[in-house]
């Protein structure tokens, strides 16, 4: 069985990190298993739909079925898939999608949803509470996708909890000065020999260091609500993830929002955690941003 979570990939190709070792212990022998699974593609363009089919036919699916992107289609199906993989891309706008999206959960409940949509409204979609159990770009790779549908599904390997002064050994961690993350930063890497933290004036500051740095091991941490929103930035991450993958990205997000520690986000940040927060807590989100970023570096070499 194929490891469609990329830890196999990326220990051979750069089994010299630090973050591999990790990797090897923690997760490098949990495939991401998808036989039993029955899954629909729905409304998929013809040459994602034949891609994505042929990775899941090899994945060995239990069953995989495709249909147009009428939503009416899905309520003449029997109520036996596991996941959709919905492409919505063809809605003109975000309320469009939530529309199309509860057409087919009303006629197959049972199923976790994996939305495909346009890049331009993945940050509209990510904001609409329920919208799907995994919310990806159209445009990203068969990889990605199978990634979504294995934690759709909760079969994706499950993140190692270790201690923080354990796991976060050796990092260097960077934040706006002002931000309430800095002194538990500061708690942090007093127990994680070899970890720094860099406090930077404004957001603009803490960018520019993303793209000059070459330390090893950098965990970015950009405060959401200080930027302005997630749409002013979200442009800045996604070029940022692209060509500077190595950069572990946390976005801080103010209360009542929720952490997401599943990858669902990877375009644009490897974790993202709410605030206020406390030292376990920040700890048990580098873990989780860690072993994430793992999956994030082997789909970009892949592309």
């Amino acid at each position: 069985m194929k490891d469609y979570a990329g830890i196999g990939e990326i220990v051979s190709v750069a089994a010299n990190e630090i973050q591999i070792e990790r990797a090897r212990a923690g997760l490098a022998s949990q495939a991401v298993e998808l036989s039993s699974a029955r899954v629909l593609l729905h409304g998929l363009p013809d040459a994602l739909q034949k891609e994505l089919s042929s990775a899941l036919m090899v994945s060995g699916v239990r069953m995989l079925t495709c249909c147009g992107d009428d939503g009416a289609d899905a309520l003449h199906l029997p109520d036996i898939f596991d996941c959709i993989v919905a492409h919505v891309g063809h809605c003109g706008n975000v309320l469009e999608m939530v529309a199309a999206l509860a057409s087919l959960r009303d006629g197959l409940p049972k199923a976790k949803l994996v939305a495909l949509v346009p890049e331009s409204e993945f940050v509209a979609a990510m904001q609409v509470p329920g919208f799907a159990d995994v919310v990806l770009t159209e445009a990203q790779a068969t990889g990605a996708i199978i990634d979504g549908i294995s934690v759709a599904l909760g079969k994706k390997p499950p993140v190692k909890s270790v201690e923080p002064s354990q796991e976060t050994r050796g990092l260097h961690l960077a934040c706006v000065k002002t931000d309430a993350i800095g002194p538990i930063a500061d708690r942090l890497i007093q127990t994680a020999p070899g970890s720094t933290v860099k406090k930077f004036r404004n957001l603009e500051s803490l960018l520019r260091h993303a793209w000059a740095t070459d330390e090893n091991d950098t965990v970015l941490f950009v405060p959401v609500e200080r930027a302005g929103g997630l749409g002013r930035i979200f442009d800045r991450l996604r070029r940022l993830r692209d060509r500077r993958p190595q950069i572990v990205v946390i976005l801080l997000v103010e209360a009542p929002s929720r952490d997401d520690l599943d990858g669902t986000r990877l375009p644009i940040c490897d974790a993202s955690a709410r605030l206020p927060t406390d030292l376990e807590h920040f700890g048990e989100v580098i873990d989780a941003a860690l072993c994430n970023n793992l999956m994030w570096r082997a789909r970009v070499a892949n592309v």
